[in-house]
């Protein structure tokens, strides 16, 4: 339930958590004590809403929408669902349409109810992208263990529509302005009112996102195969010389280290966009590396990354750097908390908001965190209300996360007092990871939904919009 630490006060009189060996202990099993629900202090870790959500004592499933019927299963062997208030709401486009309580009846333990939810199917939700359905059940008095109002259980419905499905970077018209690009040593310039954009012509890299004069987007837009996540390390941790032969995230890190641009192409569509083209020869991938970049005078800059993997994988994505001045966080997605591909239930489908300090997780023992996954857009702003917004393309959501160090801190870093806060965030944007996984996976393997095989295209694409403050 609980990570096993202690606190230990230092030389400076800072206290920080530890684990086996930091008391001098031997033996001990090191990390392998940081393995709870909770911390020490008993701060939820992400992985309690998960085990909150799949263990609650009810579930919902959809019967006639149209009419606004739910069935409600009681999932307890003996006790009742008595004295429980249902607060509903009807979401368009990740915004609230329509909501409303109700008294729920007493439902008998193992059997089930029909409800009626008085919500209308209006030509505006029926039209919208995305229509969800949120059930939140809670209890309507006191009880011994918990307030009234303390939420016991929910379920999220999408409802059906007619709206689009998806964005295409084909659905922005012609402009007649000119688009400026300005080749200079390496570097190749394009600028876009309000916004210029740095290509590396060595490496093919966006290299850096002003907008109004101001950096977003710096240190190279470039692609990303790894992750620091202790259970990909349990193998190597144990036996250290075999772990390394065999090791994903060491394979993959040398094949980032060895890709090599082989082509870098600019195309210039129209008067008003153009194509950049980069292709890259790396160790484990049965074709080329492609990174496609379409940018437009109405303002979106279109990505496309495409990869054929000859080995499994743990992480498909691409990772930048992010300026310090942009603390707000806004996404239309699974939250608030971190979710990953094979604990994402407990995410619910909507608006959340976030500081960028406040994304990231901190684990007693730093590892990957932060992730957030479903998502069909960000937006990251700065005080005066200028940023950027990343959108989904061709109806494949990606996930992103947010730190203020880099993934070579976590992976060099001990302890989380042992992270530094570096000047600038770094921001991954993914179209999925492998998935976290349990100690049984690490002895049979992990579900095969869950892993990224070898021979499959993994393909996404993402557009950012600069927002002018």
């Amino acid at each position: 339930m609980i990570d096993q630490s202690l606190i230990q006060e230092g030389e400076d009189g800072s206290l920080s958590w530890t684990y086996g060996g930091d008391w001098g202990d031997e033996p001990n099993d090191g990390y392998f004590c940081i393995n709870g629900l909770f911390q020490p202090d008993l701060r939820p870790n992400p992985h309690a809403f998960e085990v909150q959500k799949v263990y609650q004592p009810l579930t919902v499933i959809p019967g006639d929408l149209d009419r606004g019927e739910i069935i409600l299963i009681n999932k307890n062997s003996f006790v009742s669902l008595n004295d429980l208030d249902l607060n509903w709401s009807l979401t368009r486009n990740g915004h609230t349409d329509q909501s409303g309580e109700l008294t729920i009846p007493a439902v008998p333990a193992g059997g089930q109810e029909k409800i009626l939810v008085p919500y209308k199917l209006t030509d505006p939700i029926k039209e919208a992208s995305e229509c969800h359905f949120l059930l939140e059940f809670s209890l309507r008095e006191d009880t011994l263990w918990a307030k009234a109002g303390h939420r016991i259980g929910w379920e999220q419905i999408q409802i059906p529509t007619n709206g689009p499905k998806g964005k295409n970077s084909s659905d922005r018209g012609t402009e007649t302005i000119p688009l400026i690009i300005h080749p200079r040593d390496n570097l190749l310039e394009i600028l876009i009112p309000g916004t210029k954009l740095t290509f590396n012509t060595d490496t093919g890299f966006l290299q850096s996102l002003e907008v109004d004069g101001a950096p977003i987007l710096m240190g190279g837009l470039t692609p990303n195969f790894q992750r620091a996540l202790d259970n990909d390390f349990i193998v190597e941790n144990i036996f250290p010389r075999l772990g390394r032969l065999i090791s994903l995230n060491r394979k993959w890190e040398s094949a980032r280290s060895r890709m090599k641009l082989k082509d870098f192409q600019v195309e210039r569509v129209n008067a008003g966009s153009v194509l950049i083209t980069a292709l890259y020869q790396i160790p484990q991938s049965q074709s080329p590396l492609r990174l496609s970049t379409r940018v437009d005078l109405k303002g979106g800059i279109d990505f496309y990354y495409q990869l054929r993997p000859r080995i499994e994988m743990l992480r498909f994505g691409l990772q930048t750097t992010l300026a310090n001045t942009f603390l707000d966080v806004e996404w239309f997605g699974r939250g608030p908390h971190e979710t990953m591909p094979d604990r994402k239930k407990s995410g619910v489908i909507g608006i959340h908001q976030r500081k960028s300090d406040d994304i990231c997780f901190p684990y007693i023992h730093p590892q990957e965190n932060g992730n957030r996954s479903d998502v069909r857009w960000v937006r990251f702003l700065d005080g005066s209300g200028k940023g950027i917004l990343i959108e989904y393309l061709e109806s494949q959501f990606f996930s992103f996360s947010v730190w203020p160090y880099t993934q070579e801190d976590l992976l060099e870093a001990g302890h989380i007092h042992e992270l530094p806060k570096r000047e600038n965030y770094t921001l991954n944007i993914d179209l999925t990871q492998s998935g976290v996984g349990d100690l049984f996976s690490i002895i049979y393997g992990k579900d095969p939904e869950f892993r990224m095989r070898k021979g499959i295209n993994y393909q996404f694409g993402f557009r950012i919009k600069p927002i002018l403050g």
